[in-house]
């Protein structure tokens, strides 16, 4: 085995003796062989190199690829976990919607059942301030641009007017003596009673109210219109309170 390999390294040596022979044997006019042989190992060294600086480029490009390609991965790992985040939020908001949907409608019949109650009190106020007593139905306050608005303004009209029934008080109105009209001070005694009292003092009676106009019954005598006289100077504090036995109207006892 070692004698092969002795005579093949003598064989070479051989082969690059006459090799060299050959290259320094050089016909007149021609290249030499030797540089013909440089040219060609300096064109493959530059091939060489070409191809090793392309695959140097092709290899820093992979590795951009790469890196590019996994961080690409990543961000799409990030957007699809953003994604169903936000699905989630989405079918939150959506089930929070058709709550609210929900409580808009109970509060809209809600506020419609309120409404018809405000109006419903509302007339049977203005009703009654048509059948009663100037004075003993409150007046109505201003109104409101909502339901719960107008039955809390129903309401505190319902409360004065229920304070009024219990409270004498003087009003000033206008009422019919026969056909003719005429402004009186008009004591209230409560809801039960009123009696009227002439602005120049010479007439007093019994008030009334009749098909919702307010009607003005004269005194029987002085006697009577006397009694009514003094009741309204004790409500006026002109006068020291003391029993009194006023008239009733028509039809009712005194």
């Amino acid at each position: 085995m070692k004698t092969k390999y002795v005579h093949n390294a003598f064989c070479r040596r051989w082969m690059l003796v006459l090799l060299v022979c050959c290259v320094t044997t050089v016909l007149p006019g021609e290249v030499p062989v030797s540089e013909k042989i440089l040219h060609q190992l300096q064109s493959a060294g530059h091939a060489r190199r070409t191809l090793l600086k392309e695959r140097e480029e092709w290899a820093a490009e992979k590795q951009r690829l790469e890196l590019l390609v996994s961080t690409v991965q990543q961000r799409s790992a990030r957007y699809r976990k953003k994604t169903e985040e936000n699905q989630k939020r989405i079918a939150e908001y959506g089930k929070k919607d058709r709550e609210l949907a929900d409580l808009r409608d109970r509060h809209q019949a809600v506020s419609e059942v309120i409404d018809q109650m405000a109006a419903w009190l509302k007339k049977q106020l203005d009703e009654m301030d048509t059948e009663s007593i100037p004075g003993l139905v409150a007046p109505a306050t201003e109104k409101a641009d909502d339901p719960a608005g107008r039955l809390s303004s129903g309401v505190i009209r319902l409360t004065r007017s229920i304070e009024r029934g219990r409270d004498s008080a003087i009003e000033l109105v206008s009422g019919f003596i026969g056909e003719k009209e005429i402004t009186v001070n008009l004591v209230r005694a409560g809801g039960v009673a009123a009696w009227w009292v002439s602005l120049d003092w010479n007439k007093a009676g019994v008030a009334r109210v009749e098909d919702g106009r307010l009607i003005l019954e004269p005194a029987a005598g002085f006697v009577e219109a006397g009694e009514i006289k003094k009741a309204l100077e004790i409500l006026k504090k002109r006068r020291s309170p003391e029993l009194l036995i006023l008239p009733a109207a028509s039809g009712d006892k005194k």
